[in-house]
């Protein structure tokens, strides 16, 4: 009889346990099954393309910078030497909180300069909240159509502003552009977050556009319409992830982002540790500041537009991690409870915690390496890098991935402020693409 019962307490403490597991593993599924089916779409659909354009519209490139004035003046370059009629090109650069030569460097090389000197209100997005209040107030550029946003490290491909003016003649109000690595060799780092970026195109951006949902856009190199700018007043998004937050105000009144994958610019990623770790500390704390923040206030809006996009977006700023440290927590409790009522012995459970742990982080590390080595496949030909630090990029993307999990921790801890990151490519379009 002691047995039967030591039994059957056995088995509603192991199912209890396993049920549980089970409905959490559910709840990611709901949560994530839209990433697999893109990642998959992502690699077999065709790119969209736009149909070539006679009319060409007058763009406002508009670039924040805080002390770039070892890159500043090579996107400049690379902006006057687009295949794109000048006179219908005006370049502003917001030099915020600069001690050194960025803003002389931009006046030299023919750009509108608006200096911003603001200790307290500190970050990209109050240098664009100026910009914007100072272009659209000044009466001398009302001819402006549209305004692209690059950051200071940035360059652009000679026919960038031909193909994205292809998609802004279509009727696309905003515009996300493909962001191509200016330094996947510099290191490992550099490399792991290369292939991010690579996967966000190829994975998220080309599967979206060719369901013709919309999509996001990501930190630099976009389009928006002055129209746009009208509606919401100005810059508005003030939170540390604002491409983020201007993406999910997209989405629910309805603005569609299209996807122009042939308009190519390219990007600089960090190369240490260190400055990766506070680039992505920043994403990670705005994106918590998003979700508790933010985000009832923009559900709780006039004739809000709920659709698959929407959802996408609102699971993107979702404090992700938590649902690990959640499974671990409830999963102790058990085991504590259990263990104390006899029901389960102790090895046994830490046994099953051991064996799920693992489970989960060779899950993990598959998923990363499809991820990169899907993106080194498909993008082998574009990604300017030798063989060796491609394979070892993707070999090592796991890792640069698994870092999220200690600085997500740190930053929900840590009071996070923006941060500029350090750029030191100094190299021009004309290096890059010959």
């Amino acid at each position: 009889m002691t047995t039967l019962i030591s039994e059957l307490s056995f088995n509603i403490a192991k199912y209890f346990i396993i049920i549980t597991d089970i409905v959490i593993l559910l709840i990611v599924l709901i949560c994530y099954g839209h990433r697999l089916f893109h990642a998959i779409h992502g690699l077999f659909c065709k790119k969209v393309t736009y149909p070539s354009s006679n009319k060409k519209h007058k763009y406002g490139y508009l670039i924040t910078a805080r002390n770039e004035e070892n890159v500043i003046g090579y996107l400049i370059d690379s902006i006057k030497n687009q295949n794109y009629p000048q006179e219908l090109m005006k370049i502003f650069v917001v030099a915020d909180n600069c001690t050194d030569k960025t803003a002389e460097i931009s006046r030299n090389k023919g750009a509108i300069v608006f200096e911003r000197f603001n200790k307290k209100l500190i970050g990209k997005s109050y240098a664009l909240e100026l910009a914007f209040k100072e272009i659209m107030s000044n009466k001398e550029y009302d001819d402006i159509e549209a305004f692209i946003l690059f950051d200071a490290d940035n360059l652009l491909s000679k026919e960038y502003t031909n193909e994205i003016n292809k998609a802004y003649d279509q009727g696309n109000k905003v515009i996300a552009s493909f962001r191509h690595s200016k330094n996947f060799s510099s290191s490992w780092v550099a490399a792991g977050q290369s292939i991010f970026f690579y996967y966000e195109m190829l994975m998220l951006h080309r599967s979206r556009a060719s369901l013709n949902m919309g999509t996001a856009i990501s930190g630099t190199g976009f389009l928006i319409d002055r129209s746009v700018m009208e509606f919401y007043g100005g810059w508005i998004f003030h939170t540390l992830i604002e491409d983020v937050e201007f993406s999910l105000n997209c989405a629910v009144d309805n603005i569609k982002i299209a996807f122009c994958e042939d308009a190519v610019f390219y990007d600089e990623q960090p190369r240490t540790v260190k400055d990766s770790f506070v680039q992505r500390m920043r994403w990670c704390k705005g994106l918590k500041e998003s979700f508790f923040k933010y985000t009832k206030k923009i559900l709780s809006k006039k004739n809000a537009h709920f659709n698959q996009l929407v959802f996408e977006l609102l699971i993107q700023i979702a404090p992700v991690t938590n649902i690990p440290i959640c499974w671990a927590i409830i999963n102790v409790i058990y085991g504590i409870v259990f263990t104390c009522l006899g029901f389960i012995e102790v090895q046994v459970f830490l046994n099953y915690i051991l064996i799920c742990l693992i489970t989960i982080f060779v899950i993990l590390i598959l998923n990363f390496w499809f991820i990169s080595f899907s993106v080194i496949i498909k993008y082998n030909k574009i990604i300017k890098s030798s063989k060796t630090k491609k394979f070892v990029g993707a070999v090592l993307y796991p890792l640069f991935m698994l870092m999220y999990l200690p600085i997500s921790i740190v930053a929900q801890l840590k009071n996070v402020e923006w941060v500029p990151t350090p750029h030191k490519e100094n190299i021009s379009i004309y290096k890059i693409e010959k």
